[in-house]
């Protein structure tokens, strides 16, 4: 019930851009298990519709991790970086997808992020020094069927 009232007592534009960021990750989850990730990467790479500024960028992802600790099952890394993909290029931001490989003895860990301009946006600076990306931009990659 306090998370509801806290929720209520959001701005009106904060509320909706919760709504928002929740809608977008559940469906990035959706169709992440549903059609795969090279099809669900062509549809978050559809053509913007509107620009935006770049001072969304921190409160974008600052939504989308918190809508990812309210969607059912929670929300991975890669799930949590294809729905603010989405978001930003549905508001004419360029941002890329970026998935690196990383050793944790004794195993290999896979991490996914989202970059705009070779700057990480939701993740630490140093996200690409402790896993290294593959390379180029997933975005726009082929993958064999």
């Amino acid at each position: 019930m306090r998370k509801l009232r806290t929720f209520l007592a959001l701005p009106g534009a904060e509320r909706a851009a919760f709504l928002e960021a929740w809608f977008r990750v559940c469906t990035s989850k959706l169709a992440l298990h549903v059609l795969g990730l090279p099809r669900t990467l062509a549809w978050h790479s559809r053509a913007p519709d509107r620009g935006a500024a770049s001072r969304e960028l921190p409160r974008a992802a600052r939504w989308i991790g918190v809508a990812a600790r309210y969607t059912p099952g929670g929300a991975s890394c890669l799930v949590r970086s294809l729905a603010l993909l989405g978001l930003l290029r549905r508001r004419g931001i360029a941002a890329a997808l970026r998935v690196g490989v990383g050793r944790t003895a004794p195993c290999l860990e896979a991490h996914a992020w989202v970059e705009l301009d070779g700057l990480p946006v939701n993740d630490a600076a140093d996200v690409a020094a402790r896993y290294p990306p593959f390379a180029g931009s997933l975005l726009g990659a082929r993958f064999a069927p």
